[in-house]
């Protein structure tokens, strides 16, 4: 696979995009934040399959990654504490 090919063939003729998840620990207004949203925003979802994980639930900018077609997906610090 060379450096620009980014999808992986199948045997049908068709690609497979590649799985991308982008972490931050709340989704709160922050340098990170901001980063990863803007980030999420700018790849490009005919080559790469973009999830965004969230360790912590809530913040500022949830909806706005609703709104451009992202779910917030896992609370995995919240949850821990729940055993």
């Amino acid at each position: 696979m060379t450096r620009s090919s980014c999808a992986f063939p199948l045997a049908s003729g068709s690609t497979m995009r590649t799985k991308v998840m982008l972490l931050a620990v709340g989704l709160g207004i922050g340098g990170t934040e901001t980063h990863v949203l803007e980030l999420a925003s700018g790849i490009d979802r005919s080559k790469f399959d973009v999830t965004v994980c969230s360790l912590k639930s809530g913040g500022c900018l949830v909806e706005e990654l609703r709104r451009r077609g992202y779910v917030e997906i896992a609370r995995i610090l919240e949850n821990a504490g729940a055993r």
